[in-house]
């Protein structure tokens, strides 16, 4: 987290940030809020840091299957078949798969005003191909389809922190 001088105006904002987080409820919100508390009193996490991007570790999650593997075994020409699996210094991410992306979807149709628009994308999320017609019918409406993007990465990157939180990290990033 960015340090900063502490001011009255910024424990406010906080303030009310940790609040709108808690009234929001979404996956990874509680961490967020949790982590702004800490700061806003002083007071140090139980997590231990971890030096990790939440958008990779996003990334990694949203995976279906295949692997992904540290950057670091290749930096000394190294690859998958040299990964000690044992080891201390890895945390293995199994990806969660679609079910997440799509309902973030789901999710995302409901804050939308327009009814035409929200069912225009709910017919899109019927049967296989629903990301393809998501984003095809998402595209013609420029402002909607930014909100989306904004909406999904926000999710991403909560379900990445929640995900190192019930394993006892927090990012360093």
């Amino acid at each position: 987290m960015l340090r900063v001088e502490r001011s009255d105006v910024l424990a406010a904002i906080a303030g009310l940030v940790v609040d709108a987080l808690g009234e929001r409820g979404w996956t990874g919100d509680e961490e967020l809020a949790t982590e702004l508390e800490h700061y806003l009193s002083r007071t140090t996490s139980d997590l231990i840091l971890l030096p990790v991007e939440l958008d990779q570790l996003g990334d990694a999650l949203d995976m279906a299957d295949g692997a992904v593997w540290p950057g670091e075994l290749f930096d000394f020409d190294q690859g998958p078949d040299d990964f000690d699996a044992d080891s201390d210094r890895w945390l293995p991410v199994v990806g969660l798969g679609s079910r997440p992306g799509y309902g973030d979807m789901q999710r995302f149709v409901a804050f939308i005003d327009h009814p035409d628009i929200a069912a225009r994308l709910t017919d899109a999320l019927v049967g296989r191909g629903a990301f393809r017609r998501f984003q095809r019918e998402l595209s013609r409406y420029e402002s909607e389809y930014t909100r989306w993007h904004r909406f999904r990465e926000d999710a991403r990157l909560g379900r990445a922190r929640a995900w190192l939180a019930d394993r006892g990290y927090r990012s360093e990033r």
